[in-house]
């Protein structure tokens, strides 16, 4: 089945509560992080993506209607292009809200030293999730390729200079956490209204 709703917003923007609310709404079963933690081969696809390889979006998506979180809101715009009637979604929060929540939870987890005794499907994930969040997200919206990786050189209170707002291409509309592709082949598409 195509996907028919992708989420563009990062993680720690509620991704679990919109991934249960989509479910519930009837756009389920709705993609997220866990399944690439609970899939092998969901993060064999993943991590060869990350690092340059191929993906067959339709395999990974078959028993899927929707997606959200990361890794997926990385891919975005891949996604709108594969599965052209699909909606976006963006979810947003209050930027040092969400800096805090990042720096507490999952940044923490992408940047600790593995000890040897790690199993090597969690090395995989670890290192597709630093590729695809740290480097490809963040290094990209510095627009620069500095040593500093990820959120490092990012300061609390500084947080609302770097709002994970829309991203380009989008415009808001409806209210938070609607928004709509804006290209010459999707200009025509409709936001999912906000509630």
């Amino acid at each position: 089945m195509p996907l028919k709703i992708v989420g563009a917003g990062f993680g720690r923007t509620g991704t679990l509560s919109l991934k249960n609310a989509l479910e519930k709404l009837g756009f389920g079963p709705c993609y997220h992080m866990f399944e690439v933690m609970e899939q092998p081969d969901h993060l064999e696809m993943w991590h060869r993506l990350a690092f340059g390889g191929p993906m067959d979006w339709d395999l990974l998506f078959k028993d899927f209607q929707s997606a959200v979180d990361w890794p997926a809101a990385r891919y975005w715009r891949e996604l709108v292009d594969h599965y052209p009637q699909a909606k976006v979604l963006l979810s947003v929060r209050d930027a040092d809200a969400w800096y805090k929540s990042v720096t507490d939870t999952i940044y923490r987890g992408m940047t600790m030293r593995l000890p040897d005794s790690v199993p090597e499907t969690r090395r995989k994930q670890m290192a597709m999730s630093r590729k695809i969040v740290l480097e490809d997200t963040f290094e990209a919206l510095r627009g620069q390729g500095s040593r500093n990786r990820g959120l490092q050189p990012l300061q609390p209170g500084r947080a609302r200079d770097h709002r994970p707002g829309p991203p380009a291409g989008l415009r808001r509309e409806g209210g938070m956490g609607a928004a709509v592709p804006v290209s010459r082949r999707s200009a025509t598409r409709r936001a999912i209204p906000a509630a």
